[in-house]
C-alpha cells in the first residue's frame, strides 16, 4: 500500500467492517469514501473478487485509484457484449459503469462476486428503472455490498430506499411498509404520491444503528 489514511478514514473502513461488510458510507464530498472502500477491500482479501459501480466519467479514476494507492490490477469492463462465459483471470478488481450493467449481469453472476462498491448509489434511487434492478440483481446473492454517497437522501425517503433494501433486505424488506411510515404519503387523482417525509428522526436512528456512516467536514 502507498497511501496512509488519516485516522477518520481508517474509522470509517473500521466503520464497513463493524456492519458487516454491508454498510452506507454517506460521508460529505472531498473526504474520501473511495479510498476508505478500497482499503476495506484491501483488506479483506477473502471478499474478492470485487465489482465496482460507478459513473462512466469516473471508470478510470477507480482504476488508477486502485493502482496508485494499493499496486493493484483491474480490468474496467466496456460495451453492452460480454463474454459469451466468464473468462478465468487473475483479476480480483472490475469496473463497470451503470449505463452498461444490465447487460453484464449474468456474466457477473458466474463469475461468484463477493463484494460490491456501488459509487454514486444515489444513481439507483428509482425503484423502477432499469439501472436500480441491474444493481440489485448482480448485489442479489452477495456476502458484502458498500454503497457510497456525498449527496443527503433525508428530504426525500423515497429515494433512499432502493440501496436500503439492497444493502439491509432484512431490515428494510417491503416498499410500502416503509413508505407509509417514512414518506408522508398521499392520494393523489394519479394515485399514491410519497414526495414527503415523516419520522426523520427515528428513520437517523435506525440508519446509524444499521448501516450507515456520515461525516462532514
Amino acid at each position: 500500500m502507498n497511501t496512509k489514511l488519516r485516522a477518520y478514514q481508517l474509522e470509517g473502513a473500521k466503520a464497513i467492517k463493524a456492519f458487516g461488510g454491508r454498510a452506507l458510507l454517506a460521508d460529505e464530498m472531498g473526504l474520501g469514501k473511495s479510498i476508505q472502500s478500497l482499503y476495506y477491500a484491501y483488506r479483506c482479501p477473502k471478499a474478492r473478487p470485487v465489482l465496482i459501480i460507478c459513473p462512466a466519467g469516473v471508470k478510470y479514476n477507480w482504476q488508477h485509484e486502485l493502482k496508485h494507492h494499493f499496486g493493484l490490477p483491474s480490468a474496467v469492463l466496456e460495451g453492452v457484449k460480454p463474454p459469451k462465459k466468464a473468462q478465468v483471470t487473475t483479476n480480483d478488481f472490475y469496473i463497470i459503469n451503470y449505463d452498461i450493467l444490465h447487460a453484464w449481469v449474468p456474466y457477473l453472476q458466474r463469475l461468484k462476486i463477493k463484494l460490491v462498491i456501488i459509487d454514486e448509489c444515489q444513481y439507483a434511487k428509482n425503484r423502477s428503472t432499469r439501472r436500480y434492478k441491474a444493481v440489485r440483481d448482480v448485489c442479489k446473492k452477495v456476502k458484502k455490498v458498500v454503497a457510497l454517497s456525498g449527496t443527503p437522501f433525508t428530504n426525500r425517503p423515497a429515494e433512499l430506499w432502493p440501496i436500503l433494501n439492497i444493502l439491509k433486505p432484512d431490515e428494510f424488506p417491503r416498499w410500502m411498509e416503509y413508505a407509509m411510515r417514512y414518506c408522508q404519503p398521499y392520494r393523489s387523482p394519479w394515485g399514491w404520491q410519497f414526495k414527503g417525509a415523516a419520522h426523520l428522526r427515528e428513520l437517523h436512528h435506525r440508519l446509524k444503528q444499521t448501516c450507515t456512516i456520515r461525516r462532514l467536514k
